[in-house]
């Protein structure tokens, strides 16, 4: 049994077991810069949840960043506090990390999942948005 932590942050953890796909949140109220999912050159800074600690991340480490600040890194394995999701969260980005062997129909179940969880217990708008070679960007907000 897993402890419950906020609405947010249970929904991903529940996709994420059900789905057997790792999901991660964002809080991206406070966001001040763009935030990308890409190969580290290894000066970026990341201070994982609960450490006070910088490390850098390897050079070619896949990382999730806004700029220079590591938001996750190993995929969604190892997050900072930089975007942690708490009560007061309004804002948030979930990705679901759908690489192969795992389909486009298995990834857009789980998609689907949190939003309806996510309309379910927390309300609000949502959007689902797909990242792939043919599409490498997407806008969350204007």
């Amino acid at each position: 049994q897993l402890p419950g932590i906020n609405a947010l942050v249970d929904i991903g953890n529940i996709v994420s077991l059900r789905h057997l796909l790792p999901v991660g949140g964002h809080a991206i109220d406070g966001l001040q810069a763009d935030i990308a999912l890409r190969p580290a050159h290894g000066r970026e800074v990341f201070i994982p949840f609960g450490s006070g600690q910088p490390e850098h991340p390897e050079a070619g480490e896949f990382i999730f960043a806004e700029a220079d600040t590591v938001l996750t890194r190993r995929w969604t394995w190892r997050q900072s506090s930089r975007t942690m999701t708490t009560l007061d969260t309004s804002d948030i980005e979930f990705n679901v990390d759908a690489l192969p062997p795992v389909s486009q129909a298995d990834a857009a179940a789980a998609c689907r999942e949190i939003s309806e969880l996510t309309a379910r217990f927390c309300g609000g708008q949502m959007s689902v948005h797909v990242l792939s070679r043919e599409n490498p960007s997407i806008r969350l907000r204007d």
